[in-house]
């Protein structure tokens, strides 16, 4: 059985397409309204293909399943280089690994929105706003948390209720704020290797 390889290329909205999926003509019609964009968007992916059905493409059918798994649960390696977030679309991890298979070309994973932030020299001072945000959100928290560790000692309130009230506040506040120092981390680490990329 011949193999079908990909070919790939980047339309205006920085989205990777494939050109050899069974619905790329339906990919680069234009769009009449949003719902029609979300609809679009839901479609490209390789689990969409019948290449990927016939277990026929460059990319094995249990290869492209484990990279699905792999980006619904946000793993690390599979990531936007610059701010963290989950990649989206599968195209994009897809192309990276096809040209570092195919070519040895190591490309960085970066999501659309970081994409076109870079090419329209934003990426820096919107990173840098983002980091001052969650730095204000984990100041505010930790501030709240104290406050409340404060108001429970105050008020006069059975030791069970002042414990399940702290359980409660206190966890759901430990967890934005781990979530924004992550965030935090991950712009901070975007900046360093887009001015590597830079110098």
């Amino acid at each position: 059985m011949v193999l079908i390889q990909p070919e790939f290329e980047i339309d205006g909205k920085n989205r990777v397409l494939c050109k050899c999926h069974s619905d790329y003509f339906e990919f680069i019609t234009p769009t009449l309204d949003y719902f029609e964009e979300i609809y679009l968007d839901s479609k490209l992916t390789c689990l969409t293909c019948e290449h990927y059905q016939n277990d026929e493409c460059y990319f094995k059918r249990s290869k492209i399943d484990d990279i699905e798994k792999r980006r619904k649960k946000g793993k690390r390696q599979i990531s936007c280089v610059l701010c963290g977030q989950k990649i989206e679309r599968m195209f994009t991890i897809v192309y990276k690994l096809y040209q570092e298979q195919f070519y040895g070309i190591k490309i960085p994973l970066i999501c659309c929105n970081c994409l076109e932030m870079v090419e329209n020299h934003q990426y820096f001072k919107e990173s840098k706003k983002m980091m001052y945000l969650y730095s204000y959100i984990i100041l505010t928290l930790t501030f709240f948390m104290f406050y409340l560790i404060i108001l429970l000692h105050i008020l006069n309130l059975p030791f069970l209720v002042k414990t399940a009230v702290f359980t409660l506040f206190g966890l759901l506040i430990l967890f934005i704020i781990i979530k924004s120092f992550k965030r935090m981390i991950s712009y901070r680490l975007g900046n360093k290797i887009l001015k590597r990329y830079h110098d």
